[in-house]
């Protein structure tokens, strides 16, 4: 053989005999210059190697040392960035959940104050909302509920008897709770 600058070598060992693979090794062993190879031989690539460049995701990168000593620094290497990766995924879900959650509760506070909520119960609620805390969703709409009735009889029991159209005090009270339920629940009020 002649010695060029480079040797390109695909698969050199595929159709070689014992007697060719050793006369092979010793020849890349000795030579000067660079060669690429190409081999799915691991025990002659550990034998005539000592730098491998190694092509993944348009990036190439250099490592010193044989073939098996490539694939354990190549392992921790990939490890480290898939932990990296891991991390920084939880993060961004993380940052997301986080202002979905902001946004979710933004909602929830204006339907809350859209329905007579004040803002520190319509701030509770949706703090409950968000979290999916249904019960206690239940709870605050209740008391929400129980404020408002006893509201509506209170000024219920202060009109004057004309205005509630000529009814006993105890009829225009059970009147103003039917209608504080319907206009709750969109209901038109009798």
């Amino acid at each position: 053989l002649e010695k060029p600058d480079i040797l390109l070598l695909d698969e050199p060992t595929n159709y070689l005999d014992e007697e060719h693979i050793a006369w092979l090794k010793r020849y890349l062993q000795e030579y000067e210059n660079a060669f690429i190879l190409i081999s799915h031989d691991i025990p002659f690539l550990n034998e005539v190697i000592n730098i491998i460049y190694h092509m993944e995701n348009q990036e190439l990168n250099r490592y010193v040392g044989d073939y098996d000593h490539f694939q354990e620094v190549y392992a921790v290497k990939k490890a480290q960035l898939e932990a990296e990766r891991a991390e920084a995924e939880k993060a961004l879900q993380e940052e997301l959940s986080s202002l979905r959650r902001e946004k979710t509760l933004s909602e929830y506070a204006k339907s809350c104050m859209s329905m007579g909520y004040d803002a520190a119960l319509a701030t509770e609620c949706a703090e409950a909302m968000a979290d999916g805390r249904f019960s206690d969703v239940f709870a605050i709409q209740q008391r929400f509920l129980e404020a408002k009735i006893r509201e509506a009889e209170a000024t219920a029991l202060n009109r004057q008897p004309s205005l509630s159209a000529g009814m006993p005090p105890v009829a225009a009270a059970e009147k103003a709770e039917e209608n504080q339920y319907r206009s709750y629940f969109g209901l038109k009020p009798i």
